[in-house]
């Protein structure tokens, strides 16, 4: 990867921290195609993004553009693979390190809907992304702690009224859905820190159009990956992975507009 292609996207990074508290500051920016989008890593003002943030519609190969999030090559495997295999050559990544990408082109496709705010909802995603940075929001593990002492309590209590053998395997799965619904708790209890960002980000963009279809995006991407999944993988969501559902670390779009108007950020 060329990081002649990375330097724009370092260069806006470093402006709107800079715009944020006055001072410059070098920001590594990275391709990680793990992250639907970017994400950033506060403490070492990191700031990674998916390959396809780096690409417009019209740098996919004729045979690879489609119409929009509902063009029916979507549904074919074969089309992902093509994409994987683009991106692989084009990023200089591992093929194998590319995962969830029909999800992650999809979000990126709502993106894209509205040509002329392809790089404006660019410019809102990174500023997003330095708002963390700025607040220095760091990802808190008081959910350990208490999943930790719940589960010694049930243990202790599931010794005295039952076998050793029957109280041992029940304390088990308490402990691992005891960690997951502490995790989920603890981060929707941090959804603060993402409209401290939005705020933060609007602020200095000044650009709320952008703000706005970027949410929208993301949840009707969310939604769709969502209806489009069985009633067994939601089952399974639900009861095993709460804490990866996205409306339990993210407002609703509704919530964070709400959010800006409340701040008096839109005319």
């Amino acid at each position: 990867m060329s990081r002649i292609e990375l330097e724009p996207y370092k260069i806006t990074a470093e402006q709107i921290y800079h715009e944020m508290t006055g001072n410059w500051a070098l920001i590594d920016v990275k391709i990680n195609p793990s992250t639907s989008y970017a994400m950033v890593m506060p403490h070492t003002k990191k700031l990674f993004l998916h390959p396809l943030i780096l690409i417009k519609p019209e740098d996919l190969p004729k045979d690879l553009q489609v119409k929009g999030p509902e063009d029916p090559r979507l549904q074919s495997s074969e089309y992902f693979m093509r994409l994987k295999s683009f991106l692989a050559r084009k990023f200089e990544i591992d093929p194998k390190k590319i995962s969830n990408l029909k999800n992650i082109f999809d979000m990126h496709l709502r993106t894209w809907q509205r040509p002329h705010l392809i790089d404006r909802i660019k410019r809102f995603a990174i500023a997003h992304e330095m708002g963390h940075i700025f607040h220095q929001h760091l990802t808190r593990s008081w959910d350990r702690f208490f999943s930790f002492v719940f589960s010694i309590l049930i243990t202790v209590l599931l010794l005295e009224l039952l076998p050793i053998y029957l109280a041992i395997v029940l304390s088990i799965g308490v402990s691992d859905v005891s960690r997951r619904a502490f995790k989920a708790l603890r981060e929707y209890s941090e959804q603060y820190q993402e409209k401290e960002a939005d705020y933060i980000a609007t602020k200095i963009t000044k650009d709320f159009t952008a703000a706005k279809s970027f949410f929208k995006a993301l949840d009707a991407s969310y939604k769709f990956q969502w209806d489009s999944t069985s009633w067994m993988e939601k089952l399974s969501l639900i009861l095993f992975h709460t804490e990866s559902l996205f409306h339990i670390s993210h407002p609703s779009p509704e919530a964070r507009i709400q959010n800006l108007k409340t701040a008096h950020l839109i005319a």
